[in-house]
């Protein structure tokens, strides 16, 4: 998304004009693959889940010094996790059942994509249980966080940003 023509419209983080160049960058290798398994990533972006406790409050991890770091998931890093993106580095991302072949250049297809059962709303509630799993054994570590998807291993990567904050990058199966 670091090329190509920019719009003012965006849908959160995520420029439009940016979406649409990096669509039109994977049709011609969605056309070439004619596998009813792969999918093409939807004309909008989809919006992040809001990552709140029961309580409706922001979640937040307090780390040993009693600071507190709200958890933080943009537009577009979950539009990275569910359906890919592409950087001077090529393709990365598309973690959603159907999407993996995204980033086939650099990885195996479909191996750190979620099951095909697991749509959006399974991936959230899964990211924020992934959140909790890192809260409960102490904190994140910026080199990706071992976790766990209905008893299989996968990766939460983060980064503390401005603030203090904690920036999810990316969630996928596999480590």
């Amino acid at each position: 998304w670091a090329t190509g023509r920019h719009s003012r419209a965006s849908v959160g983080d995520v420029n439009l004009g940016a979406w649409h160049d990096y669509r039109a960058g994977l049709a011609e290798r969605y056309i070439r693959l004619n596998d009813p398994h792969v999918k093409m990533p939807p004309e909008t972006p989809a919006k992040a889940p809001k990552l709140t406790g029961k309580d409706g409050k922001p979640l937040e991890y307090v780390d040993g010094d009693g600071v507190s770091h709200r958890i933080v998931l943009t537009d577009k890093a979950w539009n990275h996790i569910l359906y890919g993106d592409v950087d001077d580095n090529g393709y990365h991302g598309g973690h959603m059942a159907g999407y993996g072949w995204v980033q086939a250049e650099s990885r195996t297809h479909g191996g750190t994509e979620f099951p095909q059962d697991m749509d959006q709303d399974d991936i959230a509630r899964a990211l924020f249980g992934a959140c909790k799993q890192c809260i409960a054994r102490g904190g994140f570590s910026r080199n990706g966080n071992a976790v766990t998807v209905n008893g299989k291993a996968a990766t939460l990567v983060t980064s503390l940003g401005k603030g203090g904050k904690i920036n999810i990058k990316s969630f996928y199966l596999g480590m």
